[in-house]
């Protein structure tokens, strides 16, 4: 295996008003930042901010988990999250792959 090629951070939170982690590897923190956005903070930085991040939303129906390409910094993650096309809080899971 590559060594960029291995998980570097993964999470897996209760979505809701008030999100909290239910685990993790390498995640520091996870932040409310407003309906529907949050920020995953590494707590071992990545190298550079060229890495490659998926998420997936918990339960059914038509929500997503939106990568914020412009955040994606080398400290955290900045995460859109959206049922039907509007902002929403919920469960869900992310994992980041690349270099740390």
């Amino acid at each position: 295996l590559y060594e960029d090629s291995i998980i570097k951070a993964w999470c897996n939170w209760s979505g809701g008003a008030s999100p909290t982690i239910d685990d993790d590897l390498n995640i520091s923190s996870l932040d409310d930042d407003g309906a529907g956005a949050y920020g995953l903070n590494y707590a071992t930085a990545m190298a550079s901010t060229h890495y490659a991040a998926s998420g997936i939303p918990e339960n059914t129906g038509e929500r997503i988990i939106q990568v914020k390409t412009s955040g994606m910094l080398t400290a955290s993650l900045e995460l859109d999250l959206r049922n039907t096309g509007t902002v929403a809080d919920f469960p869900g899971s992310v994992m980041v792959v690349g270099n740390n």
